[in-house]
């Protein structure tokens, strides 16, 4: 797996110590202008880590995942590793309409792909918002959209503020016993956590289907009234609040973006 936006922070660093002509010679600072391309740059077809969200009230934003893999690199390399296994079986549950993988070791790693493959860490997400405007701004970096770049890092701010459908598909609100804060409830979605981990879609594509690795996933039984659930389509798993990626999300991220878009 390659691009994990937790090595923003050395991006950034070299972002913010770069200055062109000046400090690095011409050819590091392009070198540090590719990377930058790589995060205002589409993931389909154009090798950056950008989505465009595919339905919904946010339709059509520009959004960062956290990963760039490959089918290659789960199916050729992961699945080949010593006691690694993904010949897996998706069973549909009619009683929670969940898709998920039979529990064991090859369902742990279809889990796995799955999260990294559709997902964004909103801590990530947040080191992103401050190396795309810091990019901007200390080096006028053009976006490959060539649209504003401050307006490209506030899309994050967005949704956490609205989600995708609504804003309790993104935040953590008490549900009985589950999400509870400090013992307290907290049923208003604006006052509740993010989740660390965000996908668009609640049913997510596993990355090995559509390869030569399909053969490895088989899929029980599915509902004939509801087109989304296919095989290889796999129910969203990673429902975690964690109060160190919301620090990030909500606080850091934005307010480090805003200061270098409106004050630097």
């Amino acid at each position: 797996m390659t691009g994990k936006i937790s090595g923003l922070l050395l991006l950034i660093a070299a972002l913010a110590c770069t200055r062109s002509g000046a400090v690095l010679a011409q050819e590091s600072v392009s070198e540090v202008e590719a990377s930058y391309q790589f995060l205002v740059r589409e993931r389909v077809n154009r090798g950056g880590v950008l989505y465009s969200v595919p339905d919904g009230p946010l339709h059509g934003l520009q959004l960062p995942l956290s990963f760039v893999d490959g089918a290659d690199y789960w199916g050729g390399y992961v699945c080949t590793l010593r006691d690694n296994t993904c010949a897996v079986k998706d069973v549909y549950d009619p009683t929670a309409y969940t898709l998920t993988p039979a529990a064991g070791r090859a369902g742990d790693l279809q889990t796995e792909r799955v999260d990294a493959h559709n997902s964004t860490n909103i801590y990530d997400a947040a080191t992103w918002q401050i190396a795309v405007v810091l990019g901007d701004v200390r080096h006028h970096f053009l976006s490959a959209s060539k649209q504003d770049v401050y307006a490209l890092a506030s899309g994050q701010n967005r949704l956490l503020s609205e989600g995708f459908k609504s804003a309790a598909d993104v935040r953590a609100v008490t549900s009985a016993s589950t999400f509870l804060y400090n013992g307290r409830r907290v049923t208003a979605p604006h006052a509740a956590y993010a989740f660390r981990m965000l996908s668009p879609t609640w049913l997510s594509p596993d990355p090995l289907m559509g390869t030569r690795y399909a053969s490895l996933i088989t899929t029980g039984p599915l509902p004939a009234n509801n087109a989304g659930y296919q095989s290889g389509a796999v129910t969203w798993s990673d429902w975690k609040p964690v109060t160190g990626e919301n620090a990030w999300a909500f606080l850091i991220g934005p307010l480090q973006a805003a200061h270098l878009h409106f004050v630097l």
